[in-house]
This record gives structure tokens, C-alpha cells and sequence, in this order.
């Protein structure tokens, strides 16, 4: 029997070309898309799944409020993981820390290669032993311990050394520090929610820091610490611990505040955005937004095909109705048109699947993603295309199946097809759905193309075109900066140089401040340490007061505020704040200006109360 249906659901194909071919490349380009944004879901969602032990691997983050100054940090002080493995060693097997110096570009060199480089961090022995990094060559157990040791990835290897065995190489970094190559490992997987290109020995830092003190400081919080516990139910019952333990280890004042929390290492991609990230996060609603718009693809290719089935019931009116009168009952044709549907389904799935294959180039290109042709040979998809194509089929032809199996044979045989009340009612609601649903994705577009619009031209505060930034760090570049501004200054078509300790627009830091006035106590304020020239090389409006005057009468004396701080401190106007000061570690600093808001940060945040000072 279900041989006949299968060869009567391919006649009825070739005998009705146009329609049959309508809904097949319908159905298939709602399946293509589909299946295109559910792969970009399905990778965003496995991040960092690729560890054996990803589920008892845990970041500690805290929330901090110093006087009202807030900071959600994902950073934390260097004595962190020890002190928590210490303190409740039932719960946690090992710890490793990653830190970048707070940079974000290295000069490394090896011979005649010089390269900037942005994914170098130091990091703890037993990094190999909580991650799942591939070492090549060198032992996991030996790479990291001695100072000045490195483990580099495959492809930064063959960067430097090509063919060579790199292995007891030397490579410098930033033009002094001399670090020996112990080991090589695979590239950092592209699902993983940081990368990485060089490893260096956390023991390295007490040589480089002129205090070793540093690495015992609990007020700086500059590394990233995770923690393996020993099982994936240790997590509470150590969160449940760690108030005490801040209580014993932090100090915290009477208006200060310390908490500290788990975030679990699979979460990290998508659901975090705190200060100080590793490396920038995506965003989970963003993901959940395309798998909406993915189940509304799908529902549109289903309506589309329910009702070309329904609207073709009148050519197949005769055939039905011979069936009935030789005695097919109803829930015979309702498998036959299930049959059909399953058939037609899965005729547009493979086509599907070619459509993808051929687009996933464009795809990779525009998302970034690293899916292969290969991804329909895998487990996981096989099952998932299958069950899709099952899905699809049962609630597209289920409608159709009921509706023809339901006519009555003398009128079928009259070749008379009268859709009742219901029937009628139940398509023009589908075709009501079908244009909400195609509007609701029209509007959207235009949303997020008005979105991308706004960013495009949104008032920063300050010029953002026609400049460009060049990255260096403290120890190279940033100590000759006068030398290299006067080479830069003798070329044409450059008007203003100057120079800052973040990029502006893209993050800054937090110094510790006393407003005049204020109780004696610090408080930490988001601020910036520029060169001279920075209002007139950025174009920021001074709204009070005047700009720094240069940097041998204003470095370390004189800061500029912006309106938010005013309103911030309960000053009556811009002119009020002029002249006041705050206190430092180092001495007082005057407000001489004040300065528009400024977006220092992302869009998506808030104007801060903001401090620039000189350097």
C-alpha cells in the first residue's frame, strides 16, 4: 500500500509541473532559510561545549559599589583563585588566571618579523589541565612553569618560524622582554568565548612587575579567574560561601559593598556583558530575535503550502471520489495525502540542503562562522533535518489530508469542490497570518536598517571621521610619543596629533577621586589621561571654561569634566564647577572646563558622570 502511495504521489508531480513545482521551491526556500539562521543559532549556543569538563568550569565575577560608584566586573584581583581554593578546597579542584597587562596590543619580534599583536595573555600552569588546549609539542605539565616560557598556537608558529621547529626559540616582546617557546598548540577553537595566540608563564610577572607586592594586591582587580570544581553540583553550595568569604578577605567600608558570583563558563558568550570582558560578548536576545524570525520563515513556507494544497483539491476532485465509492476509507487517504506531504517535504528539504551548501561561503563571509559542507554528515544535524522535515510535512499536509479526505464522493465525482463556512473561514485566516507574519518581518527590516542608520549618524559628542587611531602600549611607542609626533607633524595633510590611554568610543578606565566638598574618601569615577591637543584634534565642545593649556602647566594639575558630572555633584551650572577640585593620590586637580557629553562607551550605555585628565 505504501508503495502505491509513493508512486502515486510522484505522478501526481510530473502530471501537475507548475504547481507541483511552485510549492516545492516555496517550501524549500522557507527550509533554506531556516536552516541557514539555525546553524548560525546552533553555533552561537555551543560555545565553549567543546571542554570535556565545561560543566564544572566556573568564572568568578563581582559586583562592587564604592559610594555610590558601581562596577559589575568580570575581572578580579591577582590573590583570588588561590584564596578560594585555600579557603574551601571540598569544592574546588583548580583555579587558572589569565591577564593581559591591561593592554591591548604587544610588539613581538623574532629576527626581521616585527608584528602588533592583541591576543597575548599570561596565565597559570594549569591552564591545560582545566581547558581542553591541544598541545602539539611540549608537556602541558612543564610548557608554562619556568619564567619567560610560552606556548604559542599552530598558526602563530608558522607566522614567525614557517617550517622550522620553534620549539627553544626566543621570541621579544615589546622590543625588551626575551620569552622562550616551551610549547605549541592548536589554534584556539572559533567556538570559544575568547582566543588566544600566545600563552605566556604567569611567573614571568613578578619580574616584570618592579613591585612584586602587585601580584598580593587585593584593591587591583586585573585578571580573569576561573574555577574547575570538582563536580557540576559544587556551584551553589560554594556560592552559598562566598559573602564569608569576602567578609574575611575584603574589607569593605560602611557605604562600600563586595559581592561575588559564579558565572558558569557556557555562559559566558551569550549572556554576559559585563565591565572588563575578556573579549566582547554576543548577545542572547539577539540570537533568540533570529530564531523567531527563523520559526516565521517556516510558518510562512507552511501556510503556503497548505493552502496550494487546499486551492488544488478541485483537479483531484474525480480521483478522490472514485477512491471513496471503491471503498477507501478516510483515514486511508488522510495517509495517502500524509504520504504526499512527506514526500513533497523532503524533495524540498534536499533541495534545501543544496541551497545552503551553495550559500554557505556567503554565509561564512558575512557571519564569520566556521561551517563546513559537512555539517549534513553529523549526528546532531542528520537528526535534526530528519525531524524538521517530519515536523514540517505532518503540520503542512495534516490540514489538506482532513480537508479532501472529508468531501463527498457524488460531488467529487461531479467534479463539484464547495469549501464550507469553516473551511473558508480557516484559509482566509491562514492567508491573514501568512501577510501579518511577511508585514511583521518587512517592518522589522526597516527597523533595524533605521537602527543602523541611527548609529551610522548618531552625535557622539565628539569627530569620529577622517582620524586615525594607532595602537601602542606603555614601553614602547607611548614614551617616545613627542619624538614620534614631531616626525608626524613635518607630514602633509596630518592637522592635529594627540594621544589617549583608551580608545574613545570603545571603553576607559576608573581612577580614584575626592570632589571638593565631598567626605574625605576615595571614590572611583570613569575617566581618561590624554595628550595635548585632544579636544581639537576629537572637536569637543567646551560648553564652560577653557581646554588644557599644554602639557608642562596642565599635566597632573588641571582636569575637564563633562555635564554630566556637573549635574552628578548638584552644581547649580557649568560655570559653578569651574575652579573646584578633587583630591588624588597624588595631590588636588582644578576643573578648568567643562566639556558636551561624550559617548565614551557603546550606545547602548549611558552618558557617565566623566573626568579628563593630562598625562
Amino acid at each position: 500500500m505504501l508503495k502505491n502511495y509513493v508512486i502515486l504521489t510522484f505522478r501526481k508531480i510530473f502530471r501537475y509541473r507548475t504547481y507541483s513545482l511552485i510549492n516545492i521551491l516555496g517550501l524549500s526556500i522557507g527550509l533554506a532559510s531556516f536552516i541557514i539562521i539555525m546553524l548560525y543559532v546552533y553555533d552561537e549556543y555551543s560555545y565553549d561545549h567543546y571542554h570535556e569538563k565545561s560543566d564544572r568550569i566556573y568564572r568568578v565575577t563581582s559586583v562592587m559599589d564604592f559610594d555610590g560608584v558601581g562596577e559589575q566586573s568580570s575581572s578580579q584581583p591577582f590573590p583570588m583563585g588561590a584564596a578560594l581554593q585555600k579557603s574551601y578546597p571540598e569544592h574546588i579542584e583548580n583555579y587558572v588566571r589569565f591577564f593581559n597587562l591591561q593592554k591591548s596590543v604587544f610588539t613581538v619580534s623574532y629576527e626581521e618579523k616585527v608584528f602588533n599583536e592583541k591576543r597575548f595573555f599570561y596565565t597559570d600552569t594549569s591552564v591545560f589541565n582545566i581547558f581542553d588546549y591541544q598541545l602539539i609539542k611540549g608537556s602541558k605539565d612543564t610548557a608554562l612553569v619556568r619564567p619567560f616560557t610560552m606556548v604559542i598556537t599552530k598558526s602563530t608558529a608558522l607566522k614567525y618560524f614557517g617550517n622550522e621547529d620553534p620549539i627553544g626559540k626566543i621570541l621579544k616582546v615589546d622590543n625588551y622582554f626575551e620569552f622562550e617557546i616551551t610549547g605549541v598548540m592548536e589554534d584556539v577553537s572559533q567556538q570559544s568565548h575568547f582566543k588566544f595566540d600566545f600563552l605566556a608563564s604567569f611567573n614571568s610577572l613578578k619580574y616584570l612587575f618592579k613591585n612584586e607586592k602587585m601580584l598580593s594586591n587585593w584593591i587591583w582587580n586585573p585578571c580573569w579567574t576561573y574555577l574547575l570544581l570538582k563536580d557540576n553540583e559544587q556551584a551553589d553550595k560554594l556560592s552559598a560561601k562566598l559573602p564569608e568569604f569576602v567578609e574575611t578577605y575584603l574589607k569593605m567600608g560602611e557605604d562600600e559593598s563586595y559581592y561575588l558570583y559564579l558565572q558558569a563558563l557556557t555562559d559566558i558568550h551569550l549572556k554576559s556583558d559585563l565591565d572588563y570582558e575578556i573579549q566582547k560578548n554576543d548577545k542572547e536576545q539577539y540570537v533568540k530575535i533570529l530564531m523567531i524570525i527563523a520559526l516565521l520563515i517556516l510558518v510562512i513556507a507552511s501556510i503556503n503550502f497548505i493552502n496550494l494544497a487546499t486551492a488544488g483539491a478541485a483537479n483531484r476532485a474525480k480521483e478522490i471520489g472514485i477512491k471513496k465509492i471503491v471503498g477507501a476509507t478516510r483515514a486511508q487517504l488522510i495517509i495517502q495525502f500524509l504520504v504526499e506531504s512527506l514526500i513533497i517535504t523532503f524533495i524540498s528539504l534536499f533541495i534545501a540542503i543544496s541551497l545552503v551548501e551553495f550559500f554557505l561561503p556567503a554565509f561564512r563571509a558575512v557571519s564569520g562562522k566556521v561551517v563546513t559542507n559537512d555539517f549534513r554528515f553529523q549526528f546532531e544535524t542528520i537528526a535534526g533535518l530528519v525531524s524538521l522535515g517530519v515536523i514540517t510535512a505532518v503540520v503542512s499536509g495534516i490540514y489538506p489530508a482532513l480537508f479532501m479526505s472529508g468531501l463527498k464522493p457524488i460531488r467529487l465525482l461531479q467534479g463539484i469542490v464547495r469549501q464550507g463556512t469553516s473551511s473558508t473561514k480557516f484559509r482566509k485566516v491562514l492567508v491573514l497570518i501568512q501577510f501579518s507574519i511577511s508585514i511583521l518581518l518587512i517592518i522589522g527590516t526597516i527597523g533595524i536598517f533605521k537602527q543602523l542608520k541611527y548609529l551610522q549618524n548618531a552625535d557622539l559628542g565628539f569627530e569620529n571621521k577622517q582620524i586615525i587611531i594607532l595602537n601602542s602600549e606603555f614601553g614602547n611607542l607611548a614614551w617616545k610619543f613627542e619624538k614620534f609626533k614631531n616626525i608626524l607633524t613635518e607630514k602633509a595633510g596630518i592637522e592635529n596629533i594627540t594621544g589617549m590611554d583608551y580608545v574613545i568610543g570603545q571603553s576607559h578606565n576608573t581612577h580614584e577621586f575626592t570632589p571638593e566638598g565631598f567626605p574625605d574618601e576615595y571614590q572611583f569615577y570613569p575617566s581618561m589621561f590624554v595628550r595635548d591637543g585632544f579636544v581639537k584634534t576629537f572637536d569637543i565642545n567646551i560648553v564652560a571654561g577653557r581646554d588644557f593649556l599644554n602639557e608642562e602647566e596642565s599635566a597632573g594639575d588641571e582636569v575637564l569634566v563633562n555635564e554630566e558630572m556637573v549635574k552628578y555633584l548638584n552644581y547649580k551650572s557649568n560655570n559653578h564647577i569651574l575652579g573646584k577640585s578633587f583630591k588624588t593620590m597624588k595631590g588636588n586637580v582644578n576643573i578648568v572646563g567643562v566639556i558636551s557629553n561624550i559617548n565614551v562607551t557603546s550606545l547602548h550605555s549611558k552618558v557617565e558622570p566623566f573626568i579628563i585628565g593630562m598625562y
